[in-house]
């Protein structure tokens, strides 16, 4: 009978499958971490949006207000930042109130009322501290905008805490 011949084969140049099996768990370690990073980096992309839409949006409804408070004159003076209702008058367009409702920052002017903010946003506060706006106080008038800001899209509710003082130009009590 003939011998069977075993002998080890050198030089060959193959993988072992330890070697197999320890390289797939090595790249699918790194499939699931670059995932994560693509998720990780979408969300933040998001958080991002809905940051530019919250800042975009109070700008916006500020840039309005201060420009209508600087030219008017302020009728209701709240030194107790409790204030969530603004009334002044304005030199062309008459008795403008700003006011908060369900979260949308609105304007009255001759009846009408406009609303200001975005639902995107939601002004969860909306308060104004009015200063110097009384006849005999001989300090300019002043009025502080305290607002909270949230957005109301998203998985995540991103707050904005935003304050600004403006300076009213009517001088026509204090003189």
């Amino acid at each position: 009978m003939s011998e069977l011949n075993l002998t080890y084969m050198t030089g060959n140049k193959g993988f072992t499958l330890i070697e197999t099996i320890t390289s797939i768990f090595i790249f699918s370690i790194l499939v699931v971490e670059i995932g994560g990073l693509m998720a990780q980096s979408t969300n933040l992309e998001r958080r991002a949006f809905s940051a530019q839409k919250i800042q975009e949006n109070t700008l916006a409804v500020l840039e309005t207000m201060t420009r209508e408070i600087r030219v008017g004159r302020i009728s209701n003076q709240d030194n107790n930042c409790t204030a969530t209702l603004l009334t002044i008058e304005h030199p062309t367009d008459g008795t403008i109130s700003y006011s908060v409702s369900n979260g949308v920052v609105q304007k009255t002017m001759a009846g009408s009322t406009v609303n200001l903010s975005s639902s995107e946003v939601n002004f969860a506060k909306l308060n104004f501290c009015v200063q110097g706006s009384g006849v005999n106080d001989n300090q300019q008038p002043r009025v502080t905008i305290v607002s909270i800001v949230e957005n109301r899209v998203g998985a995540d509710i991103l707050q904005f805490n935003i304050q600004t003082t403006v300076v009213s130009r009517e001088y026509s009590d204090e003189f």
